[in-house]
């Protein structure tokens, strides 16, 4: 089995415009929630730029956990999942590095069209 990811190993995963509009307005909601956890004036945070850091690899974790929650609903045992743990390793690394190429290029953009710094 390769560990190269083939996107008709998982013919399930189309998703319509509806679904992608739904799925942009749930990641907005965290990227608030994120924003909010972030603020240097929040109680308990450190007020620098490192808690933009933290909430990035607090998110990133728990985006992982319930990745692994997500992808346990596809499968009837451990045994089953266990034996397709290299091609959804392989999945999941390609869908994020497609959406980081993205949110990186973006930025980009936006660092291009206003030199003083990026999105606030």
């Amino acid at each position: 089995m390769s560990d190269d990811y083939n996107p008709d190993d998982f013919p399930g995963d189309e998703i319509t415009e509806a679904d992608q509009e739904h799925i942009l307005n749930l990641s907005d909601r965290f990227i608030d929630l994120a924003n909010e956890l972030a603020d240097p004036d929040a109680p308990g945070n450190t007020g620098d730029f490192m808690e933009a850091a933290n909430v990035s690899i607090a998110m990133t974790f728990a985006a992982a956990r319930y990745a692994a929650f997500a992808t346990s609903h596809e499968y009837d045992n451990a045994h089953q999942m266990r034996n397709d743990r290299k091609r959804i390793l392989s999945r999941l690394a390609h869908e994020y590095r497609l959406m980081l190429e993205q949110n990186l290029e973006d930025f980009e953009l936006e660092f291009d069209s206003n030199p003083n710094g990026a999105l606030h």
